[in-house]
């Protein structure tokens, strides 16, 4: 069905932009309509379900949410290294005097 269809193209186009190679072309408005160009010259008119309802400051919201959340988990990932390292620093030192 049209999942099958929009799933490989959408896991093509964040390919591309974990490569830094989805441009916006000249002309298009913004990402997300540069996204749904080029699903729909992959699927045609599946491709320009993709919005399904949303408006662009949906969208936008949606992905400030997601890029909000990504961030955050990258951060306590961090945080969590960061405390494992000064708790072995704290051992490797719990004898040396101040």
């Amino acid at each position: 069905g049209e999942l099958e269809q929009l799933l490989p193209e959408l896991k093509k186009l964040y390919n591309l932009a974990l490569d830094g190679k989805l441009l916006i072309e000249e002309g298009v408005e913004d990402i997300h309509s540069q996204v749904e160009m080029l699903l729909t010259e992959a699927l045609g008119e599946t491709g320009k379900k993709i919005h399904s309802g949303r408006s662009r400051n949906d969208q936008v919201l949606l992905d400030l949410k997601l890029y909000a959340r990504h961030r955050i988990m990258q951060i306590a990932e961090a945080v969590g290294e960061l405390f494992v390292a000064l708790q072995k620093r704290s051992e490797a030192h719990k004898n040396d005097l101040m």
